[in-house]
C-alpha cells in the first residue's frame, strides 16, 4: 500500500509538470498482479479512499483522464512504448534480494519503454545490494547478470543525484 500511496504521489507532481500529457500517455509497470489490481482501481475511480483526494488534486477534467493510465506487469509492455512510465520495482529487503527484478530480459523492457521519462519507484538499497536469491549466512548468494545491473544502475543513479527519497 505504501508504494501505491508513493507511486500516487509522483504521479500527482508528473501530470501537474506535465500538463500536456494525457493519462494514456502514462504507463504503470507493476511487477505483482495485487498490485495492478489496486493500481488500476485506483485511477479507474473504484477506490473511493483516493477518489476525493485525486479529483481536489486534479481537477475534474485531469482526474477522468487516470481511467485511461495503463497498468501491466514487464511482459504486458513488451514491445510497447509510452511517454512516462513509471516503473515499480517493489522489493524491500534488508538482505537485497531483487527476485524475478534479477532477470535481464524483464529489466531491460522496464528501463527501456519510456519515451520522455522514466520514474523508478522502490528501494535504492534493494536494488543497490541486488542479490538474486540465496542465503548470506550460508555463503551461497547469487548474483546474476540483471541483478549486476541494477547494482550498477543504482550507483549510477546515486552518483548523479537522481535519487528522490520520500
Amino acid at each position: 500500500m505504501l508504494h501505491s500511496f508513493i507511486k500516487l504521489r509522483f504521479l500527482l507532481k508528473l501530470t501537474r509538470v506535465l500538463q500536456e500529457l494525457r493519462g494514456a500517455d502514462i504507463g504503470i509497470i507493476a511487477p505483482y498482479v495485487a498490485q495492478m489490481s489496486l493500481l488500476s482501481k485506483i485511477f479507474g475511480g473504484k477506490h473511493a479512499q483516493y477518489e476525493k483526494l485525486l479529483r481536489e488534486a486534479l481537477g475534474d477534467g485531469r482526474y477522468l483522464q487516470l481511467a485511461q493510465i495503463e497498468v501491466k506487469t514487464v511482459d504486458g509492455f513488451e514491445g510497447r512504448e509510452k511517454e512516462v512510465i513509471l516503473f515499480s520495482t517493489v522489493r524491500n529487503n534488508v538482505a537485497g534480494h531483487i527476485g524475478f527484478l534479477g532477470d535481464r530480459r524483464r529489466l531491460n523492457v522496464g528501463l527501456t519503454r519510456a519515451k520522455r521519462a522514466l520514474f523508478i519507484v522502490g528501494s535504492i538499497r534493494t536494488l543497490r545490494e541486488g542479490k538474486m536469491s540465496g542465503d548470506a549466512a550460508s555463503g551461497t548468494v547469487r548474483i546474476g547478470q540483471g541483478a549486476e545491473s541494477w547494482r550498477r544502475y543504482a550507483r549510477y543513479l546515486e552518483e548523479r543525484g537522481l535519487v528522490v527519497s520520500v
